[in-house]
């Protein structure tokens, strides 16, 4: 049996360490301790975490499955029109690049800092 660890997982299915840590709190995966190889600075009992193939299975369908659920759009930062911003870019009026500070997107913001 191979057991592969949390932060490989997370690098071979593309999704952020935390993000993989929060669903498997979620599905309440018990993590298998992989022991780790002697090392200078660490001792033979430093362990990691890691999961089996069968629990990164569920895992990673879990994960997949979370991109179909319903999302709360007012809590995504950087989309015009939620959460307080403005409908479009108080400069230049674009809606197609993100919002990113006081109701301006990012070109516009580097525009004025650039200014002397």
């Amino acid at each position: 049996m191979t057991v592969e660890s949390v932060p490989a997982f997370a690098r071979r299915s593309g999704w952020c360490w935390r993000a993989v840590m929060n669903h498997i709190e979620t599905l309440g995966i018990a993590l298998v301790v992989i022991p780790a190889k002697p090392h200078r600075g660490r001792t033979p009992a430093h362990r990691r975490r890691g999961l089996t193939p069968d629990d990164a299975a569920r895992l990673l369908a879990h994960l997949l499955a979370s991109l179909d659920a319903p999302r709360k759009i007012d809590r995504i930062e950087g989309v015009w029109g939620v959460a307080g911003h403005p409908a479009a870019c108080l400069a230049c009026g674009q809606t197609t690049r993100p919002h990113y500070q006081r109701g301006h997107c990012q070109p516009c913001i580097d525009r004025t800092r650039r200014r002397p």
